[in-house]
């Protein structure tokens, strides 16, 4: 399933098949909110990854997952499972340049699909 659909398909599990103009308005909200507030959480994993501190990594990448899960960016909730899964397993993080350059790229095709659906809610 590609991107878009995956988040339809979410969409479609939080709002119905046919939702209604509250339920439009509120899955606009959540688009929207998803796109405002990953960037800033993101640059937090960043800080926490550069430092080595895996509590802080364990803990950003789960609310990330979570968010991203939550409106079906299941590739992008995939990359921060793995992040968590590495940093509560004590086996080390990856490097942090590529593993941040992974999710940075997977939010920016989400973003821009979460973007495109909340700027037109026929679309959702």
């Amino acid at each position: 399933m590609d991107r878009a659909a995956g988040i339809r398909a979410r969409l479609d599990d939080v709002a119905g098949p046919d939702p209604s103009p509250d339920d439009l308005a509120m899955l606009a909200r959540l688009l929207t909110a998803f796109t405002t507030r990953t960037p800033p959480a993101v640059d937090r994993l960043a800080v926490a990854m550069h430092a080595g501190d895996t509590a802080a990594v364990h803990v950003q990448a789960h609310a990330l997952k979570g968010s991203a899960a939550n409106i079906g960016g299941t590739a992008l909730a995939d990359l921060l499972a793995d992040l968590e899964q590495r940093a509560r397993g004590g086996g080390g993080l990856p490097d942090a340049g590529p593993a941040l350059d992974r999710i940075r790229t997977e939010y920016t095709e989400v973003a821009a699909i979460c973007e495109a659906l909340a700027g037109s809610r026929s679309a959702l």
